[in-house]
């Protein structure tokens, strides 16, 4: 963060009845610690999560960071300025935004401003917050959203963003079950006399549980997992997304370091399949020992060629791995090549890993 001492990393720790900031610059300095229960109040105040700001790039007086509460509507803004002493102090500033906050991130509206997004799911609704007046704007959302992501770097074109003032685009998931509950696009850029109408809803059919990033070529892909047996591959940028199926609830999901594929597994099963990010079309793959973990290294290779590898983890009995080829996949060449290490030396490794 710019802060008033100059570029700076902090380390904010959450406990259970405060946030502690400490300046890596100068790890002997005590910490700073952010009290959220006052004098005046009995009960103990639960942090759940917190988002920072750096403010305007050229200001050393307005980094901020914003906490939520697990047990309270208000949100504690701390915006870090000149101290006595030290170089910096929280100053700090409690809105309500009535309800209990599930997420919050920094955004940039219309012209630029700088706001924090809440959101407020027993409401059914985001708050939008003016850190530097406190004043607050509701806007009303077509299912009670828990989560919500930025995701602006993909759906924007660098012509347009360069053309336009920085605004965001934000990603909101985890609603509930239902066609609304699903995902929506919230376009920052519109909430200026317009608040209710900045939200459009995606067609996904099922309550979204979790948002996986698609690395390499496709950036403006997501895969989104739901609580049935059921995925969507969200495009970000067309807006649209596609089902693929699954025999059972409970499948992982990780994504190449490529982003031409997907990798989908049962733990403590047998059963893997490669999946076509451009079709769609799943292949599945022989295993011969129960699924732990499933991840993909890629490799420098000097000859130019995919050097990629898939490591299938086995934690049951002696540990061991199946390692694949993953550069050497697809529809038309079913990754049958494999390698089995049978059992491997884990001394003074924790159990629990990979």
């Amino acid at each position: 963060l710019n802060l008033p001492g100059g570029s700076r990393r902090l380390l904010i720790v959450e406990t259970e009845q405060d946030v502690a900031v400490l300046d890596l610059k100068h790890p002997d300095d005590p910490e700073i610690t952010i009290q959220l229960t006052s004098g005046q109040d009995t009960r103990q105040l639960h942090p759940s999560g917190i988002a920072v700001s750096d403010g305007a790039p050229d200001a050393s007086d307005d980094a901020r960071i914003a906490i939520r509460l697990s047990n309270d509507p208000t949100v504690v803004l701390a915006q870090l300025v000149p101290g006595t002493g030290r170089d910096f102090r929280p100053d700090l500033n409690l809105i309500d935004v009535g309800g209990l906050p599930s997420d919050a991130a920094f955004v940039r509206t219309d012209l630029g401003a700088l706001a924090l997004a809440v959101l407020v799911p027993s409401r059914t609704k985001a708050v939008l917050i003016d850190p530097s007046t406190s004043l607050t704007v509701d806007v009303a959302l077509p299912a009670p959203y828990g989560r919500v992501s930025l995701v602006t770097d993909q759906v924007t074109s660098a012509a347009s963003a360069a053309a336009t003032p920085a605004v965001d685009v934000a990603l909101l998931w985890n609603g509930g079950a239902g066609d609304s509950g699903g995902v929506s696009f919230w376009e920052l850029g519109k909430t200026a006399g317009q608040p209710y109408r900045s939200v459009e809803t995606v067609g996904v059919t099922s309550g979204v549980t979790s948002v996986l990033d698609v690395a390499g070529k496709h950036p403006e892909l997501k895969i989104l997992g739901t609580a049935t047996a059921s995925f969507f591959l969200l495009n970000l940028k067309t807006r649209t997304s596609a089902p693929f199926l699954t025999s059972t609830a409970g499948v992982a999901v990780t994504t190449s370091v490529v982003g031409d594929r997907a990798w989908a597994y049962l733990v403590n099963t047998t059963e893997l399949s490669q999946i076509d990010l451009e079709t769609l079309h799943p292949d599945s793959m022989h295993i011969d020992r129960a699924i732990s973990a499933v991840f993909e290294i890629a490799a420098v290779d000097p000859t130019g060629t995919d050097a990629r590898s898939l490591v299938v983890w086995h934690q049951q009995g002696n540990a061991g791995a199946t390692v694949y080829d993953a550069g050497a996949g697809g529809t038309a060449t079913p990754l049958d090549a494999r390698r089995n290490y049978s059992s491997i030396l884990t001394e003074d490794l924790d159990a629990s890993l990979p």
